[in-house]
């Protein structure tokens, strides 16, 4: 009989690895199910141009992007320095939008990179009470 995986807090990621060591369960279903929990960790944003030292990014608006927070772009893993969120021209009321932000960082970025990965504060590990390494340490075995 085979379950389908859904993670819904820290003890379903070590059931799920002991369903696969059992044979309950498929390696490549729980991986799946644990790399969409992974996921859920960043608000994603389309890049739009990364400067030629690349280290100042402009995305699509990021409301949520603010000094100190982290970030991955590409491989690279950065901390926000500053934050200019740009704002579309006064319509015939006067009202604004805001469409990009530029986003200036601690170290250069992949380059080619199209998304500007931002932590969620807190962070997926943090809502499952659970480290990255031993999430890690499960795929590892899982992947074994």
């Amino acid at each position: 009989m085979a379950y389908k995986v859904k993670i819904n807090c820290r003890a379903d990621f070590f059931n799920y690895l002991e369903m696969y060591k059992q044979g309950l369960v498929k390696a490549k279903d729980v991986i799946k199910e644990i790399n969409r929990i992974k996921n859920l960790n960043y608000d994603k944003a389309i890049i739009n141009e990364i400067s030629s030292d690349r280290k100042t990014v402009n995305v699509n608006y990021l409301a949520e992007a603010d000094e100190g927070s982290a970030a991955r772009v590409g491989n690279v893993d950065v901390i926000v320095k500053s934050v200019t969120h740009n704002q579309s021209e006064p319509d015939e009321h006067g009202n604004v939008n805001f469409l990009t932000s530029d986003i200036v960082v601690n170290k250069a970025v992949t380059a080619g990179a199209t998304t500007f990965d931002l932590v969620n504060i807190p962070s997926i590990y943090e809502r499952y009470n659970i480290t990255e390494e031993e999430v890690d340490e499960i795929l590892a075995e899982l992947e074994g």
